[in-house]
């Protein structure tokens, strides 16, 4: 399989005065596939939302080197927070189109398209984010991040704030999205048994640094 994402002993600092004062991560190596879904497994304070900025761009790493071969998008944990409230959705989704030139009606017909694709009904882009229920949201987030066409989907905590039914069904939604689009994703969370049940492979991180590697045909590795 063809590595999209490639890290080699990745390491992030924090430092004052000169001084490390925080090893968020360290000496942190493993490679994303095309087309798998890979989960990053940890509790609070483990490493993984700051792996998830280097992966995505949002941070530079201290040491080590990250190299991408695709385009990333990135969902949030919780959905209403990561809209702007004075905005629809439809607004929202269609941002990224707006900033490229493109025009208005084309946005509002590719946006329908990505809510239809998300499994959402197309007249809900003219809702507001507190007019919609937390899952919608979160699904609309999905369909706002899709909008750009990634080659890799980050799932940074994206369904910890649902309740177990829609959890599964944004689970299920991301499973469709893998097997129909070939969307690559790399789902990050709490969860180990989410992990286990949706991800084909899942790296597990403890206190800032790659403790297992967690397949589905060998179980656990390294």
């Amino acid at each position: 399989m063809e590595a999209i994402i490639s890290l080699k002993d990745v390491c992030k600092e924090y430092t004052r005065n000169s001084k490390v004062t925080t090893e968020a991560l360290q000496d942190i190596s493993f490679d994303v596939f095309k087309g798998e879904t890979l989960g990053i497994v940890g509790e609070s304070g483990s490493g993984k939302s700051t792996l998830a900025q280097i992966l995505v761009g949002l941070l530079d790493a201290s040491k080590g080197t990250v190299k991408r071969k695709g385009s990333i998008q990135m969902v949030f944990q919780n959905p209403v927070e990561s809209f702007n409230p004075r905005r629809t959705l439809e607004y929202s989704v269609g941002e990224y189109l707006k900033n490229k030139g493109i025009d208005k009606k084309d946005i509002q017909k590719k946006v329908a398209k990505t809510f239809t694709l998300c499994g959402l009904k197309p007249e809900l882009a003219k809702k507001y984010p507190h007019q919609v229920s937390g899952g919608q949201c979160q699904r609309a987030a999905i369909a706002r991040a899709l909008i750009a066409e990634p080659d890799i989907l980050i799932c940074d905590e994206a369904t910890s704030s649902l309740d177990v039914t829609v959890q599964k069904q944004i689970i299920d939604l991301l499973d469709e999205l893998n097997d129909n689009e070939g969307l690559t994703i790399i789902f990050i969370s709490h969860d180990l048994s989410l992990v286990e049940m949706f991800c084909e492979r899942a790296i597990i991180i403890k206190a800032g640094r790659l403790s297992k590697i967690y397949e589905k045909k060998t179980n656990y590795i390294g």
